[in-house]
């Protein structure tokens, strides 16, 4: 398919021509977000760092299909963080990154105690996100995960000095969770069931693939089945204190792997979320394809190459090529027929079912389901289901209510998820979706293995210029679970 990419770059209301660049998105990194784009010397003046400026890039892509035109728009929104000039060349290299940076930039100046009667992470995140960036908030969750069990007293004493990612960080992942921020600068607490929004991206030798490597190394820090975190941290009363969180997937352990925090202890749970998430990396995988702008860390990817299993993964990076119009993923993956970790689990013949619902009140707006089976259970006779509910705008400027009197929910099985009040925001680009769930549901089998579910997805977004409801409903047929004399 041949496409045409345009690159167009604004700073300070001034266009600001792109003479080559990248960009890149990382699901293990912060900033989430990272660019590198060569400008003319003439626009030096507007690129101090010192004066965080930021820098608007759009991205345009239109791919010729047998059906007509594609279009596929993007915009970053990103600090500048380093400029350095060539004045021999007279070209500015400009550095840019999602906000995260802004959160290490970010030092109180004198200890900060108000936090310590919190219980929700969600309001930990929220007060020290207002005060290092003020204005800056967490995308609506139904998520109200507590501080960490047995975290240390001074675990929510925020010392002068420590940046708030210094802070934040131990907090958040003895959760299991990532506090993220993407190009549009939407925060967003993420966990291990997190999936990227869009389809899966496939990604085949012959057809869309220009070079790929697969790889597979015990030596690196991909791959462990044990975790030791250990603490370390000087507390208020000047004595050196030590705690250690650690967990093993199985006894005995095959390999270890250890960290040291100079922090506090923010309870047990971060060996446990890190042993957990190196099970997915049985093998990393890097491919070069024409760029879809579409594509973000952490959707799921499918890849396959001759003479290799085919494996599934979800993208961990993934990196823009502006000079080519290419882009590289990496992911790491498991070939699709290799047996589950926990011997009593038995992988399922997939199911997937993708519903999109168009809005009563203005069909530029789309309301998205997707059910997928996960694994199963042999022994407790279940399926692990992954279910997403996201809403899309697909055309104009974009609506928005800040009100939270919008409503959605979905049940599965008999088992609910939703919200009774939440506002949205659909002014940022076009197209946008905004993410409303993303985890996983347990469902129990019939005595005989066999189960059938009935669902339905419900939405109804609130404005002064009506977009109104979408709903939809059906039934979805589980793969068998064969039923063992044992089980």
């Amino acid at each position: 398919m041949n496409s045409t990419h345009t690159y167009t770059a604004e700073i300070a209301g001034e266009d600001l021509p792109i003479i080559d660049g990248s960009i890149s998105l990382d699901a293990g990194r912060s900033p989430h977000v990272q660019a590198n784009i060569q400008v003319p010397m003439r626009f030096l003046e507007l690129l101090d760092p010192r004066d965080a400026p930021r820098v608007i890039l759009d991205v345009k892509a239109i791919f010729q299909g047998e059906d007509g035109p594609v279009v596929q728009e993007r915009t970053f929104n990103l600090g500048v963080r380093r400029r350095p000039a060539a004045y021999g060349s007279g070209i500015i290299t400009v550095d840019l990154a999602s906000d995260e940076a802004l959160l290490g930039d970010y030092r109180p100046l004198a200890n900060v105690t108000a936090m310590a009667g919190m219980t929700s992470i969600r309001a930990v995140v929220s007060y020290v996100l207002d005060r290092a960036i003020p204005g800056a908030v967490l995308a609506p969750s139904d998520d109200r995960a507590p501080v960490g069990e047995d975290a240390d007293e001074e675990a929510l004493l925020w010392k002068a000095g420590e940046s708030a990612i210094e802070f934040l960080h131990p907090l958040v992942q003895a959760l299991g969770l990532r506090l993220v921020c993407d190009e549009a600068r939407v925060w967003t607490l993420r966990d291990a069931n997190y999936t990227g929004d869009g389809d899966v991206l496939n990604l085949t030798t012959g057809v869309n693939l220009i070079e790929a490597q697969d790889t597979i190394d015990r030596d690196g820090d991909l791959w462990f089945d044990a975790r030791i975190t250990r603490y370390r941290w000087t507390d208020s009363g000047g004595a050196q204190r030590e705690r250690v969180d650690a967990f093993a997937l199985r006894t005995p352990y095959s390999r270890a792997s250890l960290v040291t925090l100079n922090s506090p202890y923010p309870g047990p749970g971060r060996s446990e979320y890190a042993v957990r998430r190196a099970q997915q990396r049985g093998r990393e995988v890097s491919a070069t394809i024409v760029a879809d702008w579409n594509t973000r860390a952490e959707q799921p990817a499918t890849f396959t190459f001759p003479d290799a299993p085919t494996q599934f993964g979800a993208i961990q990076t993934v990196e823009f090529n502006l000079a080519n119009d290419e882009m590289t993923v990496t992911a790491r993956t498991m070939d699709t027929s290799q047996t589950p970790e926990d011997p009593t689990e038995e992988p399922a013949e997939p199911v997937r079912l993708r519903e999109t619902v168009t809005f009563s009140g203005d069909n530029r707006y789309r309301l998205h389901l997707l059910i997928e089976s996960v694994s199963q259970n042999v022994l407790t006779n279940t399926s692990l289901l992954r279910r997403r509910v996201w809403l899309e705008k697909t055309a104009g400027d974009g609506k928005w209510n800040a009100d939270n009197d919008s409503t959605w929910s979905l049940n599965i099985g008999g088992k609910t998820k939703g919200s009774s009040g939440f506002a949205y925001d659909f002014r940022r680009s076009t197209p946008q979706t905004i993410s409303l769930l993303n985890d996983t549901v347990t469902i129990t089998h019939e005595s005989d293995g066999t189960k059938t579910v009935s669902w339905s997805v419900t939405a109804t977004l609130d404005n002064a210029l009506p977009i109104g409801t979408a709903s939809a409903t059906g039934s979805l047929d589980l793969p068998t679970i064969v039923r063992t004399s044992g089980a």
